[in-house]
């Protein structure tokens, strides 16, 4: 009985290091993928999302730049022409385009950087994805594989959406704009009288 017990005895410990040595080869083969996972993903820094906001902004502030230009140019005419653009009125009708193109540009600015949060989101995500199904093949070279392909899907540019019409409201300044919005039409957003919408994003 006891040369019985002694062979299981044995059988048992070989069993255990085999588990255990299995278990050490598994471990190794997760920190081999970490770690090539992790230089896949390393290329997404602080300055990658950065990247990804100036691009946005260098995208849109043109845009929004050449409308306020247009916008400008057409309320000042329109100013003019009535004979308002030295009066109360007529410097605060472009003093409110003015403060219309500042709310714009940080709306811009916070859009801007909504894309490069945006892409950190669905980027980490991804790695996250990629690492836990690594613990739980401990499959290296598949978890290399999707994370070359997350980086890929990473580093494609956002579809950004456009701009509208941002300040045509201001043109008729002086004239048919403050006059229907004195009246109480609330499409306008010249600012000039109260608003029962209250204030309004300026970028569509």
């Amino acid at each position: 009985m006891s040369f019985l017990f002694g062979d299981s005895g044995k059988a048992a410990q070989q069993a255990a290091e085999q588990a255990r040595a299995e278990e050490a080869a598994r471990q190794a083969r997760i920190s081999s993928g970490l770690e090539r996972v992790n230089n896949v993903f390393g290329q997404f820094d602080d300055n990658y999302y950065k990247g990804v906001s100036d691009a946005a902004l260098n995208y849109y502030q043109p845009e929004v730049d050449r409308q306020y230009a247009e916008a400008r140019k057409a309320a000042t005419y329109n100013l003019a022409r009535g004979g308002k653009l030295q009066s109360t009125a007529g410097a605060e009708a472009l003093r409110k385009l003015s403060e219309a193109k500042a709310r714009t540009d940080v709306d811009i600015a916070n859009r801007a950087q909504g894309y490069a949060t945006d892409t950190r989101k669905s980027i980490e995500g991804q790695r996250n994805d990629v690492i836990g199904n690594l613990y739980a093949s401990a499959d290296p070279e598949a978890a290399y594989s999707s994370a070359v392909t997350a980086a890929e899907l990473g580093r494609q540019a956002p579809t950004y959406s456009p701009l509208g019409d941002l300040f045509s409201a201001f043109i008729a300044t002086g004239g048919n704009a403050l006059a229907a919005e004195r009246a109480g039409y609330q499409g306008l957003g010249t600012g000039l009288f109260s608003n029962r919408s209250g204030s309004a994003r300026v970028v569509a």
